[in-house]
């Protein structure tokens, strides 16, 4: 199925993508953030809306790694300059409900929201699903961790629930793979991956420099270029 980009008159260098499910009208949602919020609807309208609910906050979203869809909304990184400081950022989460079509900011721990991506070193996050909660890995040298938001929306209730040290440079972490595994790729290649109930790790091959992202799924009978057979409902008798 191919979707067409919203009409805008703006050119925009700070531009998010998201995609997601909206359980209260049963649809499939594609959102578009520029300087104004676009969202498409795959099984109500077939077209693209100007969100009116609420304005993009004043944050820069990173382009590091993929959104996430996480308890009913979609989840991108975001970055907000300093007053008086415009070499040194804070780091969040940007949320957007997909239902209620709000925008939340996510506080990151505290530890972790003042670390810029490339100062002393590189440092990478993304975002992740662990055991149904928001999760963010990060990446330094020679070390990943991995912080899971005990309850949905309360930056106090961060938790680093994993701490690891890798062989070489400076992991970029995935996410997870369905068995529970954490997946990052290492500046050499290749994509690792480790179990933390045996410890165990592997890895594979990659093309050195190829773009990999993780990203979970759930199957479903919807037919997303048949919107209209996919809303008609069986027979169930005379």
């Amino acid at each position: 199925m191919t979707i067409s980009e919203p009409n805008t008159n703006l050119s925009y260098d700070n531009i998010g993508w998201g995609f997601g499910f909206d359980s209260r009208t049963n649809d499939y949602k594609v959102v578009k953030i520029d300087s104004q919020v676009h969202v498409f609807s795959l099984l109500a309208t077939g077209s693209w809306k100007i969100s009116r609910v609420g304005a993009p906050p004043a944050c820069s979203l990173s382009n590091r790694g993929p959104q996430r869809f996480i308890n009913g909304a979609i989840h991108w990184l975001a970055s907000t300059r300093i007053v008086g400081n415009d070499d040194d950022k804070r780091h969040s989460i940007l949320s957007f409900d997909i239902s209620s079509e709000i925008f939340r900011e996510i506080m990151l721990p505290k530890t972790l929201s003042g670390l810029n991506y490339c100062f002393p070193s590189p440092i990478f996050y993304s975002i992740t699903e662990y055991g149904k909660s928001l999760a963010l890995c990060v990446g330094a040298t020679r070390f990943i961790s991995l912080w899971v938001m005990k309850e949905y929306g309360a930056a106090g209730s961060w938790t680093q629930v994993l701490d690891y040290t890798t062989l070489e440079g400076i992991p970029k972490p995935l996410g997870f793979s369905s068995s529970g595994e954490l997946l990052w790729k290492t500046e050499s290649g290749e994509l690792t991956s480790y179990d933390p109930k045996t410890s165990k790790i592997k890895t594979e091959n990659a093309a050195k420099g190829a773009y990999c992202f993780a990203g979970s799924y759930v199957e479903t009978l919807v037919l997303l270029d048949q919107p209209n057979l996919s809303r008609k409902r069986p027979r169930t008798g005379e």
